[in-house]
Parts: structure tokens; sequence; C-alpha cells
């Protein structure tokens, strides 16, 4: 129960009237000696259980102050205690005075009850003198006995206050010692407490060098974003206000934890799918690493396959060129030829010409031999051309099947390899 003081103080105060007026009311109520000193014993347990209460209470005040208000407040308390304890004590006197009065004129009315009665019952007129100092001796007795117990009571009376006048001062006297170790205890507090707050700057302290530390480089980068800066500053007075509200998120931090437990069976569950698809991953892997293996067999093969096609395409081009140069010489050959077919046309139309002009003349044996024989050479140069011509179509259509046949070769190897490397 966070109460103020005056509120503690109060309801410690109704606690003592109330106890008083109990208190009141059994005394009236009792008139033997045994019921009060009873009600005496039992005032003063309430007594001390109510100073107890008191005290619990005034250490909770003490407690809920600062340093520098406890020592104060913690003073006042001890008069407040004080003056407490004497205001008990002085009522306890009180009605301890007033039981005394009650008793007394309870006695003098017994007392005069008695006499009444014996009075009325004997009529002293009408006895004799005898019996009348008889009587009157009966009644001396009687009062001598009431007063030896009235006295009896008031020494009883007498005890019980002393008795209990020592006990308010023990209970005082260990009410002192706990002031005592409270005090004792607040100090330590203070100590505790200056101890914490060195602490608390040393920190400060530090925590503003590496701050100060931090800072230096960053201001290049302050001027650029000042903009920032007062979005963190909203920041920071959001942050503020949600520290305000903190115990309330409490709750919602509650939920989120629950949720976040099931988040993390769901990713438990996540994670189990995740290391099965790691697995096939795996294996799969392993399949790829067996099949690449493969492949870079394949391709060593292919490789090698390439060199030994190099090879043959440059033994190829070693006969192509060997054919090239054969077919130069043919050719130069066939000029030859054509040049010697030209001349000999020349000089077969020139015979012709001189065989016309003979057939107008007279045409000797000779001059025919060598026509024929002209002749004749004729129709062998024209098969040899024939022969030259053929042979030059042949070697130019094996040449150019040649060259199809090698960039056929060479664009499906050059096609694998390109394969190969995708892959």
């Amino acid at each position: 129960m966070n109460l103020s003081k005056s509120e503690k103080l109060l309801a410690a105060k109704r606690k003592l009237r109330e106890f008083q007026l109990s208190k009141m009311q059994n005394n009236q109520d009792g008139s033997i000696k045994q019921k009060y000193t009873l009600d005496l014993l039992s005032s003063q347990c309430q007594n001390a259980e109510t100073n107890k209460l008191n005290l619990e209470v005034i250490s909770n005040v003490l407690t809920m102050e600062t340093s520098k208000d406890n020592s104060q407040e913690f003073q006042k308390n001890d008069v407040v205690m004080n003056s407490m304890v004497t205001s008990e004590n002085i009522i306890n006197y009180n009605e301890l005075n007033c039981s005394m009065e009650n008793t007394n004129s309870m006695k003098d009315t017994q007392e005069n009850n008695v006499i009444s009665k014996l009075e009325e019952k004997l009529n002293l007129n009408e006895f004799p003198k005898i019996q009348k100092e008889h009587l009157l001796e009966m009644a001396s007795a009687v009062e001598n006995v009431l007063t030896n117990e009235f006295e009896h009571i008031e020494t009883s009376l007498d005890f019980d206050l002393m008795n209990h006048n020592q006990f308010l001062n023990s209970y005082l006297e260990e009410q002192k010692k706990i002031v005592n170790e409270l005090h004792i205890k607040l100090n330590n507090a203070h100590s505790r407490i200056s101890e914490l707050e060195t602490k608390l700057k040393e920190k400060e302290i530090e925590f503003q060098i590496q701050l100060e530390q931090e800072i230096n480089p960053l201001k290049d980068q302050v001027q650029i974003h000042t903009q920032t800066t007062g979005i963190l500053i909203a920041e920071k007075t959001e942050l503020t206000s949600a520290l305000c509200q903190a115990q309330q998120s409490a709750k919602q931090n509650s939920d989120e934890a629950e949720e976040i437990s099931k988040k993390l069976k769901n990713s438990q569950i996540r994670i189990l799918e995740l290391e099965k698809e790691i697995l096939f991953i795996k294996n799969n892997n392993e399949e790829l690493n067996k099949n690449f293996h493969q492949l870079q067999n394949k391709y060593d093969s292919l490789n090698e396959q390439f060199f030994q096609l190099k090879k043959e395409k440059e033994d190829l081009d070693l006969e192509g060129s060997e054919l090239k140069q054969k077919l130069n010489l043919k050719k130069t050959e066939l000029i030859a030829i054509q040049q010697e077919l030209q001349e000999k046309t020349a000089l077969l139309s020139l015979s012709e010409l001189r065989i016309q002009q003979m057939k107008g003349m007279s045409i000797t044996e000779e001059e025919k031999h060598t026509a024929i024989l002209l002749e004749q050479e004729l129709v062998q140069t024209k098969e040899s051309l024939k022969i030259v011509n053929n042979e030059k179509d042949e070697i130019n259509k094996q040449y150019q099947n040649y060259v199809k046949q090698l960039d056929t070769q060479q664009t499906k190897l050059l096609e694998k390899i390109k394969i190969q490397k995708k892959l």
C-alpha cells in the first residue's frame, strides 16, 4: 500500500483511539481485581502490538523517503514515537486513577449499603446498647476489612503500574535499539548511495569520453546528415515515452514471446526441410560431379581428337599446298602448251595458206609430207590439250571437296568444344 505519511499517522491515531475506547469500556465493565489486571495485561500487549505497527508504518515511511529527507523525518518520527509512548503512559495512568476512584466509590457505596441494610434489619432504636455496640464493632470490622482490601488493591495497583512502567521502559529501550539499527542501516544506505553515485558519475564520464571519441570522426557526416538528426531526436522522444509505457508493453512482450516460440517451432520445421533439401542437393552435386568427370574425360578425348584432326589438317594443308604447286606447274605447262598450240595453229594457218597456194601451183611430195605431219601434230596437241583440261578439272574438284570436308570437321569440333565449355 503506497500511503502518504499523514494517512499512516491518522490510521495509527484511529487505532489508538479505538483501543482506548475499548479499554475504557472494559475498565468500566470489570470491577474485580483479577479482571482488571487481565485487562491491563491485554492492554499492554495491544499497546505493544500498536507500537510495533506504528514502527512498521514509520519504517515503511522512512524507506519511501530520500536520503536527506530520511534523516530529518527519522528524527521527527522519533519525537512522534516518544510523544505517543508518553501519551499512552499518561492515558494509562489516568485510566488507573479513574479505575481507583471508581473502585473507591464502589467500596463506599457497598459499605453504605451494608450499613443501611444492617440498620434496616436490626433497627438500632429497638435493640439495647450492648447490641448496638456489638453491631457497631461489627460495622467497624467490616470497614477495617474494606479499608485493608482497598489498601491491598492500591498496593497491587501501584505494583502493576511499576511493572507497566518497567515494561514500557524496556520496550522503549528495545525501540531505541531498533531505531539505532535503523540509523545504522540508513547510514549504510547513505554510503551505498554515495558509492553508487560516484560509480554512476565515473560511468557517465567514461560514456561521455567514448561519445566524444566516437563523435569527433563523425562530425563531417553529421554536417551531411542534418536532416536525419531531427528524425533521431523525434525517435529519442518517442523512446523516452516508450520507456514510460514499458510496464504496459510487458504483457505484449509475453504474447510476442509466445509468437516467437511458435515461429521458432516453424523455423525448426523449416530447418529440417532445408536439411532434407541440402541432402538432396548433395546427392545431385555428387551426380553432377560424376557427370563432370565423365564430361571431362570426353573433353580430354575430344581434345586428343582435335589435336589429331589438327595434325591431319596440317598434313592435308601440306598436301593441298603441294597439289597447288603441282596445279600451278600444270598451269604453267598448260600455258606453255597453249603458246605452242597458238604457234602451231599459226604455223598451221601458214601451212594451209601455203597449201592453198600450192594447190594452185604444182605441189611437191615433200610439202605434202610436211603438211600431213603438221596435221598429225595438230591433232595430237588438241588431244593432249583436252587431257590436260580434264586433269585440271578433276584436280580442282578434288581440292574443293577436300576443303569442304576440312571445314565441316572444323565446325563440328568447335561446336563440341563450345557445348563442353557450357557444361
